[in-house]
């Protein structure tokens, strides 16, 4: 890599970090005509339906006070619930014509997927 190239790539690095006095900057806006399909899919494939679940369950208030379920079984409801409330989706948005799914797992609001495969 030339030296000048070097200073190029340090310089945006430099400029592109968050700082104690602002965060970094940002592309401007989000490209909404481009975005990938929000739900992966693998052709042949099998899919199994799995449940919801159960409302009225234990909540994380519950399991924050010290309150944990009993032991159970992997099954498909047990392994359904977790998948939900751990990858599932929390809501979806809405902006004009856009539409966008907000997911149970916490991001720091960057735009990388997070997957989960069994």
């Amino acid at each position: 890599m030339s030296e000048a190239r070097l200073r190029q790539v340090y310089a945006y690095h430099f400029d592109s970090k968050h700082r104690p006095e602002r965060y970094a900057p940002g592309p401007g806006g989000l490209d909404w005509a481009t975005q990938p399909e929000p739900f992966r899919s693998f052709e042949g494939a099998p899919r199994i339906q799995l449940p919801l679940a159960e409302p009225g369950g234990l909540t994380f208030a519950d399991v924050r006070a010290g309150n944990r379920p009993a032991a159970a079984a992997v099954d498909l409801a047990h392994l359904g619930a977790l998948l939900e409330l751990s990858m599932g989706l929390s809501a979806w948005k809405a902006y004009g014509d856009a539409r966008w799914a907000l997911r149970c797992n916490p991001s720091s609001g960057n735009l990388h997927p997070t997957e989960c495969y069994l």
